[in-house]
């Protein structure tokens, strides 16, 4: 006789593999998981990232430039003249700050510059007992501050060429930013569709398991029969055999649902999914949108916009190069402050003003270069454009295809209900003439299988049904993305 203590511990193992059973991860928990663990989403993201920085760096044409420019220059003279010095030498400083201004297209120059000149070798010139001329200083000093803007009236108005290259770069963030949404939208229905697999894995293991049941219990009952001399032993032999392969198809099914339990459990990244089963309700049906609402849905689909933000991109790039086909003309109006002397102190007084204006214009006679990109361009664009009535007329027949589809499978759906409940009857009805001995167990066997395999039959179809479904939210854009993961 076993203790009390021994009936607990077996009580309390029994219970374990049924508590673990009970664990279970939805649809909506097992994309949380996806989302949190794989790294794809981060790795997606990052795309992002690279092409907003490198737009981001092309902001720095904007930035301002400064230069120097120092210099020393020695000349010796030719003696062309008796005011000519036998050298110079000239030391020189400047420096300056540019910047381009979007906006405008203009461009900032401020310059201070210094010089310092010393002549060797004059002498001043003496007419004896009338006047004696100076030859001038041996050193001289000069500072110059200057300011000049120069503005485009034709090409380039408003900084149309400067801020082209960020513009482009704009319109690839945006692009980046659609390719993936679009490329985790599809990773995300790909993983959906292997969890449905595990869910009609754990259907069909559900029918297994109470098929042997069904198979063992029968068995029991025929060995009985057997004893009291009811039935012949070939009905024992049936009987057995329908066990094994009872047990043959629960074995091979469990190890399908195991091995796609070890996938997703990695593809997740959480090996607590090894001890959890899926919940989801296989048989439900779904609330579609109708036809109208479908489209309307589809008109705003990421396919279509990012071929929509392609056109706009190349029609900025073709703008551009209608715009280089247009004639230049600057206006630069220029300031300019300037002193100088014989000491350097007294060069710094800036008290001469220069100032001035000037147009400048030029015209290139052919231009073939920029008026054969911008053809090209034009050709560019209306090849996108069949593009995108192309992929629109695609993706309305794959809407069309989906919405018959599912609608046809709800009927399909129906129909194995009402199959379903004909062989459980069926089966029934051969049970009681089996047991009534009016039946060969062969075909209450026969009947029993009917019954599971329009059971199998029905999971299968409404797995199908579902898998239609999640691609349609896909061909939608309506699968779940964390929007923290993909900035908008």
């Amino acid at each position: 006789m076993k203790s009390p203590q021994y009936r607990v511990i077996v009580a309390l193992l029994a219970m374990i593999p049924f508590s673990i059973s009970a664990q279970v991860v939805t649809l909506s928990e097992f994309n949380q998981l996806l989302e949190n663990n794989h790294p794809i989403f981060r790795s997606e993201a990052l795309n992002i990232e690279i092409n907003t920085l490198q737009r981001d760096q092309l902001q720095g044409a904007e930035d301002w430039v400064l230069s120097s420019n120092p210099g020393y220059f020695h000349q010796e003279q030719l003696p062309v003249s008796a005011f000519s010095p036998e050298s110079v030498d000239a030391y020189s400083l400047g420096m300056g700050a540019q910047r381009v201004f979007w906006n405008t297209g203009g461009r900032l120059a401020l310059s201070w510059t210094t010089d310092y000149t010393r002549q060797s070798g004059l002498e001043d010139i003496v007419i004896p007992n009338l006047v004696t001329i100076p030859a001038g200083p041996t050193d001289y000093y000069q500072n110059q501050i200057q300011l000049s803007y120069s503005l485009p009236l034709l090409q380039n108005f408003r900084g149309a060429l400067d801020r082209l290259g960020y513009d482009l770069a704009e319109f690839n963030v945006a692009l980046a930013r659609l390719e993936t949404q679009e490329n985790l939208e599809s990773f995300v229905l790909n993983s959906d569709l292997k969890f449905l697999e595990w869910v009609l894995y754990s259907e069909q293991r559900q029918i297994a398991e109470e098929r042997l049941h069904l198979a063992n219990q029968q068995l029991e009952q025929i060995k009985r029969k057997r004893e009291a001399n009811l039935v012949d032993k070939i009905d024992v032999l049936r009987a057995e055999d329908a066990v094994r392969l009872g047990e043959q198809g629960l074995v091979l099914v469990d190890a399908q649902w195991k091995a796609l339990q070890g996938e997703i459990a990695i593809l997740v990244q959480d090996s607590v999914l090894r001890t959890q089963s899926p919940q989801f309700n296989l048989y439900a049906l779904v609330v579609l949108p109708s036809a109208q609402e479908a489209q309307q849905q589809l008109d705003e689909s990421r396919i279509l916009q990012l071929i929509n933000t392609q056109l706009a991109m190349l029609d900025r790039q073709n703008k551009a190069y209608y715009e280089l086909i247009r004639p230049q003309l600057f206006l630069t109006p220029q300031l300019g402050i300037k002193s100088g002397d014989e000491k350097f102190e007294d060069a710094l007084g800036l008290e001469k003003l220069d100032y001035g204006v000037s147009l400048q214009f030029s015209i290139p006679i052919e231009n073939r270069s920029a008026r054969l990109r911008a053809s090209q361009g034009e050709v560019q664009i209306r090849q996108l454009v069949y593009a995108e009535q192309d992929v629109r007329l695609q993706l309305e027949s794959a809407l069309d295809n989906l919405l018959i589809q599912i609608n046809e499978f709800e009927r399909v759906l129906e129909l194995n209900r009402n199959h379903i409940e004909s062989a459980n009857l069926k089966t029934q009805e051969e049970l009681e003439r089996y047991n009534q001995g009016r039946s060969d167990l062969t075909f209450l066997i026969q009947s029993q299988d009917s019954a599971a395999a329009a059971r199998l039959t029905y999971a299968q179809n409404a797995a199908t049904y579902h898998r239609l479904v999640l691609q349609l939210q896909a061909l939608l854009d309506q699968l779940r993305l964390d929007k923290n993961q993909i900035s908008e």
